[in-house]
């Protein structure tokens, strides 16, 4: 019986065979870390590679010497491949920010001359085209600068009483030994600004005026020594109409009256046109809550307007601005200080041809005349 057994499975082996092998093909299998991998074959996918933060590609690059745009180092294929994979390109840039404390646009920091260049290469992998000014997050620092305007005051430079120098035992009178540049005032808030911030947001009018001065643009003359992602970052934002308001309160210019300190290379550019705001120049722009008084008198004293008759010059801005700044009202303030009227009483040296101007009725005041709007009280008499 033994023999008939062992001569059944005999005859019966080839037909098992199959089987015992397939059995074993789906078995447990070997634990990864003790195979040895088959070598690929072409085309075969790739196994993923692990993705680096910035802290690991800066960590990549110090140890094979790796310089965006200029060098792989000693960097073999497989650190080459990490490096790619993770977009090292880009987020060294981050690093790059932090630990020299680089400023973009505005301060290398620490940064090793080595790394100038490279912080300068226009990254284009993954569709970046752009260089650290903008990939580093740093830039944020001057949309967020909005928020430490008034800190600073309203206009530059501060005013005197908002630097005042102060003890606990004395007070000391209001100095400013030297004029200190904006940027240098808002070097140090940047400086403690985050590695990683929001994603890109448009800049305020402060932003603006800080990226014009520092790469010499010119609104609709010039981008001067601007970068390509320093100019996207202008065009982003809408500087060519928020660098008025910048211009306004560093130069104090005052629209229609006086050019302030602004310098002639800017005077064109202050009255050219904006397009995208329907037209309008830097004397809009620049003044979102209307004209004022000394406006409004450089208006109607500079176009040869003659409130309630003529408009002499003045061109559609120049007539809105007028309206909706209350503009026939004010200039009475403005006739009275620049000419010395004495209401009911005195003309001064005010112009013949503004007397009807002087006593025309203000419907927008309850028909009030210049006599009572101007800020200042007379005795009624006989002119």
């Amino acid at each position: 019986m033994r023999t008939s057994f062992l001569a059944t499975a005999a005859s019966a082996l080839p037909l098992l065979l199959p089987l015992l092998l397939l059995a074993v093909s789906l078995g447990p299998q070997p634990a990864a870390a003790h195979s040895r991998p088959a070598p690929s074959r072409p085309g075969a996918p790739r196994p993923p590679v692990p993705v680096l933060d910035p802290q690991g590609c800066a960590a990549l690059a110090s140890q094979y010497g790796i310089v965006p745009g200029a060098s792989w180092g000693s960097a073999d294929p497989t650190a080459q491949q990490l490096w790619t994979a993770s977009d090292c390109d880009a987020l060294v840039c981050v690093q790059w920010r932090a630990r020299y404390g680089v400023v973009p646009f505005v301060s290398w920091g620490s940064l090793p001359e080595e790394l100038k260049a490279s912080w300068d290469f226009t990254r284009t992998a993954n569709d970046h085209n752009a260089n650290c000014n903008l990939l580093s997050g740093g830039w944020q620092g001057w949309v967020l600068v909005g928020a430490q305007i008034s800190a600073l005051g309203e206009s530059w430079p501060p005013a005197c009483s908002e630097v005042r120098m102060t003890s606990r035992a004395t007070r000391r009178p209001c100095r400013l030994a030297a004029p200190r540049s904006l940027t240098s005032v808002l070097l140090p808030f940047l400086h403690t600004l985050p590695p990683s911030l929001p994603s890109p947001g448009p800049l305020g009018s402060l932003g603006c005026g800080l990226l014009a001065d520092q790469f010499g643009v010119v609104p609709g003359a010039s981008w001067g020594s601007a970068p390509a992602d320093a100019q996207t970052l202008y065009t982003r934002s809408d500087c060519d109409a928020q660098v008025c308001g910048y211009w306004k309160a560093k130069h104090g210019v005052v629209p229609y009256a006086s050019w302030g300190s602004l310098p002639d290379a800017l005077k064109a550019a202050w009255d050219r046109p904006r397009e995208a705001h329907g037209g309008k120049t830097c004397n809009s722009l620049a003044s979102p809550g209307g004209l004022d008084t000394a406006s409004c008198g450089g208006l109607v004293d500079g176009l040869g307007v003659k409130p309630g008759y003529d408009w002499g010059r003045a061109d559609q801005e120049a007539r809105d601005l007028y309206a909706s700044s209350a503009c026939d009202v004010k200039v009475c303030e403005h006739w009275r200080a620049k000419y010395g009227v004495v209401p009911y009483r005195s003309w001064g040296s005010l112009p013949r041809d503004m007397y009807e101007s002087w006593e025309l009725p203000r419907a927008s005041r309850g028909g009030a005349t210049c006599n009572s709007l101007s800020g200042a009280r007379g005795c009624r008499s006989s002119w």
